[in-house]
């Protein structure tokens, strides 16, 4: 049988502990605190930004450009298992574009 704490003392009251970083005034749904988020363009939201939009750019031109030539090719018939397996690949890759890298650009801008 586990051994028990020695008192209450060795319990953590999770009703008054602070979490770092939060604020005071505001709070959420459940009454906990919430975290502030800043809204500057610190050094890592600006690496982050010029590093995820470049790539979304290519991710999306080459995409579309790869789905384009892929479904309006004269030699469709030619490899058509691969061919649809290369669409499907893309159009992954496009949905992996817009929805994570777009929010992972967009989170430190999120609502506080």
């Amino acid at each position: 049988m586990p051994e028990q704490p020695a008192s209450t003392d060795d319990y953590v009251d999770a009703s008054t502990s602070t979490l770092p970083n939060t604020t005071s005034t505001a709070t959420a749904y459940d009454g906990l605190p919430t975290v502030e988020r800043s809204r500057d363009w610190t050094p890592d939201v600006v690496q982050r930004v010029a590093t995820l939009v470049p790539l979304m750019a290519v991710t999306l031109i080459c995409n579309v450009v790869t789905i384009v030539v892929l479904a309006c090719s004269r030699y469709r018939s030619v490899n058509s298992r691969i061919n649809i397996f290369i669409v499907n690949l893309a159009v992954g890759d496009l949905a992996v574009c817009c929805f994570t890298m777009c929010t992972e650009v967009c989170s430190p801008f999120g609502r506080s």
